[in-house]
């Protein structure tokens, strides 16, 4: 008697049919635990400022540090070495990542401008108004015809990412130390006051951009009080130049020269009078 084979779903599964087909391959066992690679970067760095990267390949439980395959995807911002030194080059944001056995890991990376150390230079009055007793007394007249085209400032930055602690100093007049954050632009925002004699206080509002590594630009708004005179000044301006004199410094010893032009103590002296 002739048999006839018909080939159901079981008697698929357990005989095999369907012509000359081989039977489908078992899917390999899956790996014991996911893997993954974590890196680390400070961030933000500053132009300039060079920091080792880290990376971790996770896999069943166990981990291993990769020490090389680091990439930069805008090498403009940010450069690393294979075995993960990582340089800010210009402000913006880029992305570090490592590769290994089929896994990636990432980290974005953010470079903000350098305004590190000490800067040496000179501030310009472009407008001064002043009212009251401020007025009465010709402050602005004084103040500009002291100032003169040019006078000197000096600025102390000291620099964590994008937290900066800022000292300043017209003259011979010095501003209190200041801790602030820079701005989503890498503008530095600097306000601070300082007493200019026992009873002139000059609160000196400052915004600071480095346009080019090595290089800052800077306007200004100072305020003009006096505890027993009326009124007030405002004087505003910009920086005209300066330039770097030390990667790191602190204000204590660092004095800008004095001369008779550019020189506050003609302005302080007049409000002195009675």
């Amino acid at each position: 008697m002739l048999l006839t084979l018909v080939c159901t779903p079981m008697v698929l599964a357990a005989a095999g049919c369907g012509g000359g087909s081989s039977p489908a391959s078992p899917s390999p066992p899956s790996s014991p635990g996911a893997s993954g690679i974590t890196v680390r970067v400070t961030t933000p760095l500053r132009v300039g400022q060079t920091a080792q990267g880290t990376a971790t390949l996770s896999q069943g439980g166990s981990s291993q540090t990769l020490t090389s395959g680091f990439r930069s995807d805008n090498t403009s911002v940010a450069t690393v070495t294979d075995d993960g030194r990582v340089t800010g080059v210009a402000r913006g944001s880029a992305t570090i990542s490592v590769e290994s056995g089929g896994a990636r890991g990432s980290q974005a990376v953010r470079v903000v401008p350098s305004y590190q150390g000490s800067w040496q230079g000179t501030y310009g009055v472009s407008s001064c108004t002043a009212t009251d007793d401020f007025n009465r007394l010709g402050f602005c007249a004084t103040l500009t015809a002291q100032v003169g085209a040019a006078a000197p400032v000096l600025f102390v930055f000291r620099q964590s990412g994008d937290s900066v602690t800022a000292s300043f100093q017209l003259g011979a007049v010095r501003f209190a130390e200041t801790t602030v954050t820079l701005e989503a632009d890498g503008t530095l925002p600097v306000t601070a006051t300082a007493d200019a004699d026992t009873n002139t206080t000059i609160e000196a509002a400052w915004r600071v951009s480095s346009p080019v590594d090595g290089q800052i630009a800077a306007t200004y708004r100072q305020t003009w009080t006096h505890r027993t005179l009326s009124g007030s000044a405002i004087v505003e301006g910009a920086l005209l130049q300066a330039r770097r004199t030390s990667d790191l410094a602190a204000l204590q010893g660092l004095t800008v020269p004095r001369s008779a032009a550019g020189s506050l103590d003609a302005a302080i002296r007049l409000l002195g009078r009675p």
